[in-house]
């Protein structure tokens, strides 16, 4: 019967933003027993080691451009790996799952509250006020990192 649509599930897809992304092998890694597509982000002009099982997506040298990439391509229910606030805010809107490499899932609830800090962080260093950047990444980071990609992993899923 032509009258019936059968509705395939859309495949889960996870971008990470990764030009600077500290935690790569870790998503591989995390991801292995489940089946979703791995696509990595990054300028062209990044050479980086390759990884098995995860497509790579390069686009053109610019602030801007795998944000761009990674905002016209995810889908609700998509996860997204990023350290950047504004990328996480427009993939929040198309009801993706935000995570940074730290571990930190980001909600809806929280990036006005985020956007508001970068703002003032921004306006300190215009001013002359200078602060220190993040942190370097350390294993503690990278663990929680992992479980919370698992945990949202096990929950779309079904684990």
């Amino acid at each position: 019967m032509r009258d019936v649509e059968i509705q395939k599930k859309s495949h889960l897809t996870i971008y990470v933003d990764a030009d600077a992304c500290p935690v790569k092998t870790e998503v591989q890694q995390v991801c292995e027993p489940y089946d979703v597509d791995i696509k990595f982000v990054a300028a062209y002009t990044n050479t980086t080691d390759r990884y098995p099982g995860v497509t790579w997506i390069w686009v053109e040298p610019g602030r801007d451009s795998a944000d761009f990439y990674i905002l016209n391509h995810v889908r609700k229910g998509d996860i997204v790996i990023t350290e950047d606030l504004g990328l996480a805010a427009g993939c929040l809107a198309k009801h993706a799952h935000v995570i940074t490499s730290r571990g930190k899932e980001i909600k809806d609830s929280e990036i006005d509250q985020f956007l508001e800090t970068r703002h003032l962080h921004a306006k300190a260093r215009r001013a002359g006020r200078y602060e220190k950047g993040p942190k370097k990444i350390k294993m503690i980071d990278k663990s929680a990192f992992m479980k919370t990609l698992k945990k949202i992993l096990s929950k779309i899923e079904g684990f």
